[in-house]
């Protein structure tokens, strides 16, 4: 993927420098350095809304406790009988608008939790959660503030030298640029392969393979709508569409990728509060050959007995399928 520059060949205590071994020097850290910045928004986070953004795991012990966070801070939980509300705030991440972001959270018993689109903000968000659900993992896709202004590449070891004429260059300086790509060509190696198109991806099966997060139009149920409304995505053959169907509601999509599918629903729910149904959620998933669908209950009954139509008060989804 990138060339390794042995130091001691390319510059030697008592040689004279020679342009063609500086000049492999800078090629091949303005090939790191390209290859980097066009993944990492600001240097470091990705700048892809395929990745994660943020991340959570909790665990219940009496009380919802953090076991591990990366750019997540609990600030508080609300105890509603056998519900809890939990309350996140980001830390070191900004997002434009809620609808920049969207939230994965699933709990080790099986119960999705659900985001309360009403409580929302660019800094924080609401989970409704069941109060004993066991282990709590918390996953946040999005775009950040800084990856809509193309990204800032890191600093490169031999763009720091300041080199004038007569100056003597010591062989310090430059074995110390060398390390310097050597141990960014390692970083990048080590998480990355290329792709056809001579890009660098991440292998690792936590990458997804596509992503999407939808909306309805304001006030609108998704039942009643022929095409779910794209706020953003990516990876995707053919976006997510509704069937018209009059029992369940019916998404479809396809990807380039045909092998089998894994798929994770994020939900957001309408009302300020969630009535602590989970399986008015019920849902199922399949996918394979590239074409992948996702079931959802059209109708069902609340804990009165009485018709509870679910699709109405979801207010968004976010869709996450990584196909093997």
């Amino acid at each position: 993927m990138f060339p390794y520059l042995p130091k001691d060949e390319l510059f030697s205590l008592g040689e004279p420098l020679r342009a063609s071994s500086w000049n492999r020097l800078v090629d091949a850290s303005v090939s790191a350095r390209d290859a980097w910045s066009r993944e990492h928004a600001d240097g470091e986070r990705h700048a892809s809304i395929r990745i994660e953004q943020a991340a959570a795991l909790l665990q219940w012990n009496g009380k919802w406790e953090i076991v591990a966070a990366d750019r997540l801070q609990l600030m508080y939980v609300q105890i509603h009988a056998t519900q809890a509300l939990l309350n996140f705030e980001f830390a070191d991440l900004s997002f434009r608008s809620p609808l920049d972001y969207a939230v994965i959270a699933q709990c080790s018993t099986g119960e999705p939790g659900v985001v309360l689109r009403a409580t929302k903000t660019t800094k924080s968000f609401d989970v409704a959660v069941p109060a004993g659900g066991e282990m709590l993992s918390i996953v946040v896709y999005g775009r950040q503030e800084s990856a809509s202004f193309g990204g800032t590449p890191p600093p490169t070891g031999w763009n720091d030298i300041a080199i004038r004429t007569g100056d003597i260059l010591s062989i310090e300086a430059l074995h110390e640029a060398v390390d310097y790509y050597q141990s960014l060509r390692v970083r990048m190696q080590d998480e990355h392969v290329a792709d056809a198109d001579g890009y660098l991806i991440h292998p690792a099966p936590r990458w997804p393979s596509a992503v999407a997060y939808l909306a309805p139009e304001i006030d609108i149920g998704i039942r009643s709508l022929s095409r779910l409304h794209w706020r953003w995505g990516t990876g995707w053959k053919s976006r997510p569409t509704i069937d018209p169907d009059p029992q369940d509601v019916v998404i479809r999509w396809e990807l380039d990728a045909t092998g089998p599918q894994c798929v994770l629903v994020g939900v957001e729910w309408g009302d300020a509060s969630w009535p602590g149904e989970w399986d008015r959620l019920r849902m199922s998933a399949a996918g394979v050959d590239g074409k992948g669908r996702l079931t959802m209950p059209g109708d069902s009954l609340d804990h009165e007995g009485r018709p509870a139509e679910v699709t109405e008060q979801i207010a968004g989804l976010l869709l996450v399928v990584r196909a093997f």
